[in-house]
């Protein structure tokens, strides 16, 4: 498929369904997770407005996971909305106390 009509097709897409779409196969995970791919997820983020881009030293989906998804980092639970912006994490009240609490406040 040309990258052309990719970027048109991601372009109308939420940034949260281009992170579903790269966790459908490997061969889509390897084209939108690679570094090479950053105007893909910049055309998807221009969906939400006034959504600011990933901070300093954070990759765009990492960043959009965390901004959208609600599963807790480590152990993939849905339903969870305690966001911690110092490391771009989510994590559920579990394991956020048996894993995390050192290093979270």
């Amino acid at each position: 498929m040309p990258l052309d009509f990719i970027y048109l097709l991601v372009c109308k897409l939420h940034p949260l369904d281009l992170l579903h779409m790269a966790r459908t196969c490997n061969g889509l995970r390897g084209f939108f997770m690679s570094r090479n791919s950053e105007r893909f997820w910049q055309a998807a983020s221009k969906n939400i407005d006034g959504l600011p881009p990933p901070p300093e030293g954070s990759c765009w989906p990492a960043y959009i996971a965390f901004m959208f998804s609600s599963s807790c980092h480590h152990c993939g639970r849905n339903g969870c909305d305690a966001m911690f912006w110092d490391c771009l994490a989510r994590y559920c009240y579990d394991c956020k106390m048996r894993y995390a609490s050192s290093i979270l406040p």
